[in-house]
């Protein structure tokens, strides 16, 4: 789907900036994968980079015509605990805190968990 890296930056209806970064290529799968290069990151209000924990290996999710969970792209935490989620249309995601896959003092990326 997207070959090489990504990086994907946000700002919410409530002016946060964040996103992430993957350095393995997407494609739609089942499950998490991607490597410990990836990071989540916030620009504003504050700018702080999350790195990988080793706690997980949750690094990006991609799912597309899934009937189990919500389609879109998510990377860290786990199924509908996200560290960042798009859904499928970029009109809005989540963001949860902690995400054990970028650290447990990782704030919540967005101004609110669910965001638009």
């Amino acid at each position: 789907i997207f070959k090489g890296p990504t990086v994907v930056v946000v700002r919410d209806a409530g002016g946060h900036v964040f996103g992430g970064f993957a350095g393995a290529s997407w494609h739609r799968a089942n499950r998490f994968f991607g490597e410990p290069s990836a990071l989540l990151f916030s620009l504003h209000p504050q700018c702080r980079v999350h790195r990988s924990s080793g706690v997980n290996t949750n690094f990006m999710f991609l799912a597309s015509s899934l009937t189990t969970c919500t389609n879109g792209f998510g990377m860290g935490g786990q199924l509908d605990y996200w560290g960042l989620f798009l859904d499928a249309r970029l009109e809005g995601g989540a963001c949860r805190a902690p995400c054990s896959t970028f650290g447990t003092r990782m704030p919540c990326l967005s101004s609110e968990p669910v965001f638009q």
